[in-house]
């Protein structure tokens, strides 16, 4: 089986031949073969760390060298096996609480990977069977449906309005549409339109992929390599110990060289003057510090642990306590990573709509006033619409609220839930006879339902020029109105108005059937559509981000956002949270800078927008240039080798991947930006 590198390049009848696979999947012998061959489908870890090297770890310090040196005097040129005792016992002890307090912190992380144990649906000699995802092998067929996880990395080969969120690997939080056909010339993983990547997740549709890659070769494999080749740098209270330690070796030499020329001018005789020496050197050794440091530490760990921050070691205790700089993803750590419906635009009028994330609480506000949705024909249609021209699901277990398939669809079931219309009510009063799945040419939905007054009724949901474009008609008080060109210069100006807000907005129309025609179509629905209006999206910022940034500021630590996102909307949460952006710069304008200019310019920012991984690191190494201490946070895989070199790595607990905790120095078990500034306060 030869292995092309660009399977993007080649169409889907030349990957199954290079990959001596077909449609139908592996045969068992066939796959178990090249399981033999290729491995297991896993990620190799360093492995779990011995518990003794744990143990020997904890007298890698300066100090406890200089400790362990007086030990061996006192033993063989003192002869006090009480005092050589006493010192050994203070650096057991030492070791002990280090020890202790980091297996912990150990079984807490090995908690966090036993949450989930994937598995994968793979089609075996024609029949669909569910396996272990580590069991997949190269020239399997993987079928993929909204909620799965990508097993491995694969080509598609057939595609039903699948979507896929490579938000881990490319850090775009827009889910992006697949296609089968190939794509020529090189491209970056954000813009393989015909490839899936191992650690995504299927947001809508469906579909077929046949395996490329496993384990270690997939793109999370490059990028586990790479994140544990990355050596961590030293945290200030190592190199701070370390200067205490050599500081302490100079002094002790110094008070032993005067005390020998004091000594052989009065006449003393060597064999006085090493006794002596010894003992001087032995007194200047502070035993109890590392007992000290390490208690305190220990404490810390323990009180950050109880504020949702889990330390992974113990001397990033004393890290957290001096950072300088906090560089933090926007989605799921300032903001709620919960697409939010807050404001709709009906034909001269603007309502606004409380409440934040997926809980169904908020109210419906026009200039202030409460509105009651269920009295309001224009509104509750638009709302009926935006639930009903929907792929999504809504679920609730209590207060836990979730949705299954895109967020932004997901946003508008909890609008409309907010107005007393559930999902499971609206499809009962009108199921789905017919659909037009959302593409990125077409770029609307439709769906068909049958209609009181009419035949049926068609709900279409999409961008606003192309909803524009196909709509003759426009609803106004309640009465469909023509389409003029004012009108519609009206609702264009309304919708530059909002997106300049940082709002994703989309179109919202309908036409309603004489007779229902037994499928959509594009000739059927252009040119024929009333439009109903506009709806405003966004991911908000968490209610305890904006104090917890003010706590940040008052505190002398510099909080600078890094976000996939587009510049305007980076910009306008960064406002809402009170980060006041001044220069806010791109990705690309980055990769013009010379990392001298960067690290001219890097205290006047507090927005990068548009960033890749490789970013990321520049924007550490220039900050460390001016000699703050960098703190940055991450859920990805391609976060991994940026949460390495940083002085502390920070990863989400709920919504981060594997690499990115492994690589961290803590996890968040909250994913939430607020314990971020906890575990400083700690800290110091």
């Amino acid at each position: 089986m030869s292995k092309p590198l660009n399977w993007h390049n080649l169409t889907v009848q030349e990957v199954l031949q290079n990959l001596d696979s077909d449609r139908s999947g592996l045969s068992e012998g066939k796959a178990s073969q090249r399981l033999r061959e290729y491995g297991l489908n896993e990620l190799k870890e360093k492995g779990k760390t011995p518990a003794i090297v744990v143990f020997l770890r904890q007298f890698a310090s300066p100090l406890i060298y200089i400790l362990l040196i007086a030990v061996v005097i006192e033993l063989t040129v003192m002869h006090k096996p009480a005092d050589a005792g006493v010192i050994m016992a203070v650096v057991l002890i030492n070791a002990i609480i280090g020890f202790i307090q980091e297996s912990r912190a150990e079984r807490a992380m090995e908690a966090l990977k036993r949450l989930t144990v994937p598995q994968a649906k793979v089609s075996r000699n024609g029949t669909v069977t569910q396996l272990p995802a580590n069991h997949i092998a190269p020239g399997d067929v993987v079928v993929l449906d909204a909620g799965d996880k990508l097993p491995a990395d694969a080509r598609v080969i057939e595609a039903a309005s699948l979507t896929i969120d490579e938000s881990i690997l490319t850090g775009e939080s827009v889910p992006v549409e697949k296609f089968v056909g190939p794509i020529d010339g090189e491209v970056t993983i954000a813009d393989m339109g015909n490839m899936v990547h191992k650690g995504c997740a299927v947001v809508n549709g469906r579909g077929l992929a046949v395996v490329t890659a496993t384990g270690m070769n997939t793109e999370i494999g490059k990028i586990t390599a790479q994140v544990q080749e990355t050596k961590p740098p030293p945290t200030p209270l190592q190199r701070n110990v370390s200067r205490l330690g050599r500081y302490i070796g100079i002094l002790v030499l110094g008070v032993i060289g005067i005390l020998i020329a004091i000594g052989l001018a009065k006449g003393y005789s060597y064999e006085e003057l090493f006794t002596l020496a010894i003992a001087a050197a032995v007194s200047a050794i502070p035993e109890g510090l590392p007992v000290m440091v390490t208690v305190v530490l220990a404490l810390g760990m323990r009180r950050m642990a109880q504020r949702n921050a889990l330390i992974r070691k113990l001397l990033a205790v004393e890290t957290m306590g001096a950072v300088t700089v906090i560089c933090s993803d926007k989605t799921g750590t300032l903001t709620e990573s919960e697409m939010t419906l807050r404001q709709i635009y009906l034909p001269d009028r603007t309502i606004e709509v409380t409440g934040v994330g997926y809980r169904p609480e908020g109210e419906f506000l026009e200039n202030g006033k409460k509105l009651d949705p269920t009295k309001d024909e224009s509104l509750s249609l638009a709302l009926r619409i935006s639930a009903q021209c929907n792929d999504s699901i809504l679920k609730s277990d209590g207060d836990k609220h979730q949705i299954l398939g895109d967020p932004t669809e997901g946003a508008f079931l909890v609008a409309a839930l907010k107005a007393g219309l559930s999902q499971q009510k609206l499809q009962e009063e009108q199921p789905r006879l017919a659909e037009m799945p959302f593409s990125s040419d077409k770029r609307y939905m439709a769906t068909l339902h049958p209609c009181q007054d009419r035949n049926a009724i068609a709900y279409v949901k999409g961008s606003v020029d192309k909803v524009l474009a196909m709509s003759r008609s426009i609803l106004e008080n309640g009465t469909a109105q023509e389409m003029t060109p004012d009108r519609k210069a009206k609702v264009e100006e309304k919708n530059l108005e909002m997106a300049s807000k940082a709002l994703r907005v989309m179109a919202l129309a309908y036409v309603e059937c004489s007779t229902a025609p037994e499928k959509l179509s594009h000739s059927y629905l252009d040119g024929s559509l009333t439009f109903v209006g506009l709806v405003g999206l966004i991911d908000p910022p968490r209610a305890e981000a904006k104090k917890a940034v003010a706590d940040c500021k008052r505190a002398g630590i510099k909080v600078v956002m890094i976000t996939g996102d587009q510049k305007a909307t980076a910009v306008a949460i960064a406002e809402e949270l009170g980060l006041h952006p001044g220069e806010a710069i791109t990705g690309l304008e980055l990769d013009k800078m010379s990392e001298d200019e960067l690290s001219k310019n890097v205290e006047r920012i507090s927005v990068f927008a548009r960033v890749e991984p490789l970013h990321k690191l520049k924007i550490i190494n220039a900050f460390k240039s001016k000699g703050y201490t960098v703190a940055m946070t991450g859920d990805g895989v391609n976060d991994g080798p940026a949460l390495r070199s940083a002085d502390i790595g920070i990863a989400m607990g709920i919504k981060g991947t594997d690499v990115a905790r492994e690589a961290s120095d803590m996890v968040l078990t909250d994913d939430n930006f607020a314990s971020i500034v906890s575990a400083v306060e700690e800290g110091r």
